[in-house]
């Protein structure tokens, strides 16, 4: 159970740390859909950072694992921005922006590969349950991040008359 906790209490250091990173950039990054994508990250990260207190503290109290509504981060798996936002946002990015955006993509990488490892680690089918789920929202983050620095890279490519291709 030790080994469970320690992984719950470190899952939510890393969500803690990607809200601030989100909340810190929102100011930094240029592009209007970048900063919508970050307000919106900062608070799914919260909602994750929430779970996994919830259950650190269940299973702190009672040393079991309670059956927790993971629908509750059901917006979490969302797409980051709808198809019409995507088409009315201005498509100029700061190439501080595109940066950042790797940054974010390596982080919700980092994510989801912590809690891929940590699910194979543990044999509590709840907690393997939880485990795969946030390694799912995480994988959806970062391809989202990742079709967001393509997206970027291509724009700057083009202001800059680059084509590598």
């Amino acid at each position: 159970m030790n080994k469970t906790l320690d992984i719950l209490k470190f899952a939510m250091e890393m969500e803690k740390k990607g809200q601030e990173f989100y909340k810190s950039n929102m100011g930094t990054v240029k592009n209007p859909r970048v900063k919508a994508i970050f307000e919106n990250l900062a608070g799914v990260e919260e909602t994750h950072y929430k779970l996994l207190e919830q259950y650190h503290k269940t299973l702190l109290e009672t040393g079991d694992w309670e059956e927790l509504d993971l629908d509750i981060c059901e917006p979490c798996a969302e797409r980051l921005y709808t198809d019409i936002e995507a088409r009315s946002v201005n498509l100029e990015y700061d190439i501080s922006d595109i940066t950042i955006l790797r940054m974010a993509y390596l982080i919700e990488n980092d994510f989801a590969q912590f809690y891929h490892s940590a699910a194979e680690s543990v044999s509590n089918p709840r907690a393997k349950k939880l485990l795969a789920n946030l390694e799912s929202w995480e994988i959806q983050h970062r391809e989202a991040f990742y079709e967001e620095y393509k997206i970027a890279m291509e724009q700057n490519w083009f202001d800059q008359s680059f084509a590598p291709f």
